[in-house]
């Protein structure tokens, strides 16, 4: 059976940095019949983090220039190898998607992104293929594991692996 999953820009940067719940994350993502996905906004927001980890040295998960250039290489290779699918079916500059991601934004005190990637996960590329298939969001935010809750969608925290 198919399993469709997003994963969130935390995630993202699990993929490709040592940290806590890395290894289960990628044996999850490399198992057979798993599908990941996320939306650009998030893949940015992933290179960001990323930047923020090398750039701030006083960080306590401060990463060297020369890991930092290998994990984004292997991030945009994961795209690339089509290993994590770019769901862009909702745009964030779609007056109507920013509009719902504004609202759910306000009902549960979540940054854009996280809204977005809920809609995304609502009304992105497996609603308009029509399948049978649901979505499962992939997250170590509490937030965003709330709202998504609240919002009726399928979410799993990446300690539920």
């Amino acid at each position: 059976m198919i399993k469709f999953y997003y994963l969130d820009a935390n995630c993202l940067v699990k993929l490709v940095v040592d940290e806590e719940f890395s290894k289960e994350l990628r044996d999850h993502c490399g198992k057979q019949g798993v599908i990941s996905a996320t939306t650009s906004f998030c893949f940015y927001e992933a290179l960001g983090v990323l930047k923020s980890k090398w750039i701030n040295k006083k960080r306590p998960d401060s990463i060297t220039e020369e890991t930092y250039l290998s994990a984004c290489e292997a991030l945009c290779t994961l795209v690339e190898d089509e290993q994590i699918q770019l769901d862009d079916e909702v745009e964030i500059h779609n007056r109507p998607s920013f509009n719902e991601s504004e609202k759910l934004t306000k009902k549960y005190k979540i940054d854009l992104s996280d809204s977005f990637q809920l809609v995304s996960l609502r009304k992105g590329m497996l609603a308009k293929l029509k399948t049978e298939i649901v979505p499962t969001l992939i997250s170590e935010d509490d937030e965003i594991y709330r709202a998504a809750i609240g919002e009726g969608l399928n979410v799993l925290k990446i300690n539920e692996l």
